[in-house]
């Protein structure tokens, strides 16, 4: 809430009170993210390994919403806010890989993903008496499951 003696001084005594009750509405999405990443592991039976991984990650963090203010008048108004940022962070995690058969490998995998702060600071409506930022810190916790094929190299020379 911001008070009337600051955002409506002109109505101040004109109606009973101007004080400004601002709403919002606002969410974020991380529209895609990748990484790039370091792995290394130990052997922990003859067919598997258990690693730690990390490294650099960059993703497109999606903000929207609505600010319902007022402007100068005390008529409401609306502040759409629509933003894409792509922001590069760190990425850290850890998994268990084995061979399922032949050249097939199975895994179980978790990340962390954290890229940093992203501020939203949407443009006021004309004569708005509010003003907003949105700030958050993105970071998101993934689980993967998947299945791999090796290629060997003796294999695919084999025949020339």
């Amino acid at each position: 809430m911001c008070p009337g003696e600051i955002c409506n001084p002109t109505l101040v005594g004109v109606i009973g009170d101007p004080s400004v009750i601002a709403r919002f509405e606002q969410g974020q999405k991380l529209e895609w993210f990748a990484t790039l990443r370091a792995r290394l592991g130990v052997t922990v039976t003859p067919d598997a390994i258990a690693y730690v991984t990390g490294g650099a990650a960059v993703g497109e963090v999606m903000t929207a919403g609505t600010v319902f203010g007022f402007d100068g008048d005390g008529n409401p108004v609306n502040t759409i806010v629509s933003s894409h940022n792509t922001k590069a962070g760190w990425t850290a995690g850890g998994g268990l890989e084995g061979r399922l058969a032949g050249n097939w490998t199975g895994k179980i995998e978790y990340l962390y993903l954290d890229l940093g702060m992203v501020t939203t600071i949407p443009a006021p409506a004309p004569n708005a008496t509010t003003a907003v930022a949105f700030n958050s810190r993105v970071t998101d916790n993934v689980l993967r499951v998947g299945v791999n094929y090796k290629f060997d190299g003796n294999e695919i020379w084999a025949d020339y």
